[in-house]
């Protein structure tokens, strides 16, 4: 195994044992509704960028890892949201009944609400994260709220919701949405690894243009896997947005293009990461990102 490998391991053990301790299992159905998202597996692709930029940016990343829970939580509740009947009404996540099939709509959104309100708690909890700043806390809470809110993921799904193929949607249309959904809960992930570990400035904006790109790239790769995927690598539903007639990069490019987008925007970001020291460990996430199978 190598070196990257064992980083990464670590980071995984270190945010799954963590978000079950901000979760505890107290015996009711909300908490069991609650874990049973959280902690059910999934790559951990945005906490593992928080501590990677936290790392890179000269703290340990340890210092970061409330942030990261707090983001992965915000990820997971829109999860379970974006699941629901009204919405993409998907019947598995991460290989498993999605949360509505298990326990239904109504505490399916309870459950999504709780882990919404707690990311907020803990990352505003100056007692929890003493060697941040409370002017920090205050901005990494702000900022969360504007990308998993209205400068995110909240419009994102709104127009999301009427790509139903009544209209073909253009390629900047698809690139809104892909912005909006998944590049904005990115950037936040590497902003936050950079403010955990008193970064300048121009070090954040650096973080953001490289989140934006392999934002991107690790869309349009989830585009093409919904049409070449399999079931039980990707762990949920494969070809809803033909069967919904959605517009996606693979409708208005082909397969082999789309792959062309991928490459063209992880160099990019790749090359970003070159403005940061001891970067290996991301150069190679980025790669594994954008060519993974699920």
């Amino acid at each position: 195994m190598s070196d990257n490998h064992k980083l990464l391991d670590s980071y995984l053990t270190m945010i799954n044992e963590r978000l079950s301790e901000y979760i505890p299992d107290d015996g009711s159905e909300l908490s069991q509704a609650m874990r049973y998202s959280l902690l059910c597996g999934g790559k951990r692709v945005r906490p593992v960028i928080t501590l990677a930029f936290c790392r890179m940016c000269g703290k340990k990343e340890s210092v970061a890892l409330p942030f990261a829970c707090a983001i992965e939580m915000v990820h997971t509740y829109s999860l379970i949201f974006d699941d629901l009947p009204s919405m993409d009404n998907d019947d598995y996540r991460r290989g498993q009944l999605a949360n509505h099939k298990v326990f239904g709509d109504a505490m399916a959104m309870l459950a999504g609400l709780g882990l919404y309100a707690k990311a907020f708690e803990i990352v505003t909890d100056v007692g929890d994260i003493s060697e941040i700043p409370t002017s920090t806390l205050l901005r990494a809470s702000n900022s969360l709220a504007r990308a998993s809110g209205l400068d995110g993921i909240i419009p994102g799904q709104a127009f999301d919701i009427k790509n139903n193929g009544t209209k073909k949607l253009s390629y900047d249309d698809i690139l809104n949405i892909h912005k909006l959904k998944t590049s904005a809960m990115l950037e936040i992930s590497a902003s936050l690894g950079c403010l955990a570990a008193g970064a300048e400035e121009n070090v954040v904006l650096k973080a953001k243009e490289y989140a934006e790109k392999i934002g991107l790239a690790f869309q349009i790769r989830d585009d093409i896997l919904d049409v070449i995927g399999s079931e039980e690598k990707m762990g949920k539903t494969i070809g809803k947005d033909r069967e919904e007639s959605k517009t996606t990069f693979v409708d208005v490019f082909g397969v082999e293009k789309s792959q062309s987008y991928v490459r063209k925007y992880s160099e990019e970001a790749i090359q970003i990461l070159s403005y940061f020291d001891n970067n290996d460990f991301l150069v190679w996430f980025t790669g594994l990102l954008c060519d993974r199978e699920n």
